[in-house]
């Protein structure tokens, strides 16, 4: 168990750029052996075409980490987890088109089987070992986070059910707080602090959710 939040934050960002490479690889690993090229035998006299097809594809590879990684932030924020499938499938699709394009360019007989293999292939394990890696980091302890929810009333009910649906998101939360100071009874799996108890205790949370109403609008200002 991982009490750090910076610690565990930077183990969580390694391990997922981990796993999309690793899945990318194992994938393109697989395809080869797949394959019906025969690009790793020792009788082959041209190792320039295997060459060029192997680097293509480890390109695409850190591409599609560092597109994902960028544009889509999945290493940095987190999100729902149908959100986080199209962003991955949505890349995957990018990237494969570029892939194939460049094996045409490069190529006067392009590795189309090999490209197939790896499209086929990350279509299931790039999200599949990404789910796992998540539940390797929260075996670990470095996933979960402690989160607070201001509010106390339906907004506040509504987050809470939304956190608590989404398990892959590791949100746990640990308490509401009321504005207004008075105590609710908004579900009994959650405690009540009050905002003198957040700021004492400010290094314990990792995200505050702000689910105040439509008409609290001077108290969304004060806590925004």
């Amino acid at each position: 168990m991982i009490n750090n939040p910076k610690i565990a934050s930077k183990i969580n960002k390694l391990m997922l750029i981990s796993c999309d490479l690793f899945s990318y690889f194992f994938a393109i690993s697989l395809a080869y052996y797949l394959s019906p090229l025969d690009d790793f035998s020792v009788e082959q006299l041209d190792f320039n075409g295997p060459l060029t097809r192997l680097g293509t594809f480890s390109l695409m590879a850190f591409i599609t980490v560092g597109w994902i990684w960028v544009v889509h932030r999945h290493y940095a924020y987190r999100k729902p987890f149908w959100d986080e499938l199209k962003d991955i499938y949505s890349t995957l699709f990018i990237v494969s088109l570029l892939n194939l394009a460049l094996l045409v360019f490069i190529e006067r007989t392009p590795s189309l089987e090999t490209w197939l293999y790896i499209c086929i292939i990350l279509t299931f394990c790039f999200p599949l070992f990404r789910y796992i890696c998540k539940k390797l980091l929260r075996f670990l302890g470095t996933w979960d986070m402690c989160c607070v929810i201001i509010g106390n009333s339906e907004n506040a009910k509504g987050a809470y059910r939304a956190i608590s649906s989404e398990i892959n998101l590791g949100y746990k939360v640990k308490a509401f707080i009321d504005p207004l100071g008075r105590i609710p009874v908004l579900t009994e799996k959650v405690g009540y602090i009050t905002e003198q108890q957040l700021f004492e205790h400010l290094d314990e949370y990792q995200k505050v959710f702000i689910a105040l109403e439509n008409n609290q609008s001077e108290l969304m200002e004060y806590w925004m």
